[in-house]
Formats: structure tokens, sequence, C-alpha cells
């Protein structure tokens, strides 16, 4: 009997988080080799500390998320108390500007189509396509050229 009401007196706790919806990141460029860099534009996002990158299903390096001109966004953000979602109607106008990307390089995948999916600690985006092609000859030539125009 006692160990019933050990059994039956315990607690479970559990963390709830917001999840929200991550835009469909916008490539550029649209298919690369591996060793290039990617960026990504999408959002929201948060910290390059929480975000991933996954070209099919195999991470890739050198995650850098950047927010250019969201200053005022943010503000307004903590202003209003909105979520991390950016679901706040009053700061549309102050979010307009701001631009977030993603920076990541394309990590040693097999050539050919696939997909790439952004992942943050609220938000998944859908899988966008994607192209690894294979990298530039280097043909070792030298031109010659120093680019000085000095005559």
């Amino acid at each position: 009997m006692f160990l019933w009401l050990v059994l039956g007196c315990t607690t479970t706790s559990s963390s709830l988080s917001l999840t929200c919806d991550l835009a469909a990141p916008a490539l550029s460029p649209t298919e690369a080799a591996v060793g290039e860099t990617v960026v990504a534009i999408t959002g929201p996002l948060t910290e390059s500390w929480d975000t991933t990158v996954s070209v099919g299903s195999t991470p890739a390096s050198g995650v850098v998320v950047t927010r250019q001109d969201c200053d005022a966004c943010d503000e307004c953000v903590a202003a209003a108390e909105c979520n991390v979602c950016l679901e706040c109607d009053e700061c549309i106008t102050d979010c307009a500007a701001c631009v977030e990307t993603v920076s990541f390089v394309v990590p040693e995948v097999a050539l050919g189509a696939t997909t790439v999916t952004i992942t943050n600690l609220h938000a998944a985006s859908a899988p966008v396509a994607f192209t690894v092609v294979e990298a530039a000859a280097d043909t070792g030539t030298d031109t010659g050229d120093t680019g000085d125009t000095a005559l």
C-alpha cells in the first residue's frame, strides 16, 4: 500500500513553448557547391546559437543569423509585449524594414536536387528546393593579371 501512495503522488511537469511559422527561405544562390556559402532570407529568426540549417538531412556549418534594420521593430515588439512569433498588429509598420537572413556553408552531400530547412528555437521552415552542384574546376592557370593598370 505504501508503494501505491508514493507512486500515486508523483507529479509531472511540462514546458510550453510557442511554435511559430518560419517563412519559407528565399535562397541566394539556389544552387551551390559543397563548401560555398548560401544566404537565406526568412523569419522570424532568433540567434545563431539556436538556429540550424539542414541540406537534405545533413546539418550545415557556419550558420550565422543577421538582422538588419530591426531596431525599431525590436523596440516596438518589446513595448507592445508581442510574442516571439512577431504576431503583433501594432508593430507591422515598424517591422516592415527588418530583414532577417541566415547564412550557411553547404555541407558534404551528394550532388543534385535536395532541400534546405531552417530550424530555430520556435519554428521550422518548410523544405525549399536547392541543388548541390560540382565545384568549379581550378584550372591552375595564372593569367599574370595583377590588376595594376598603371603603365
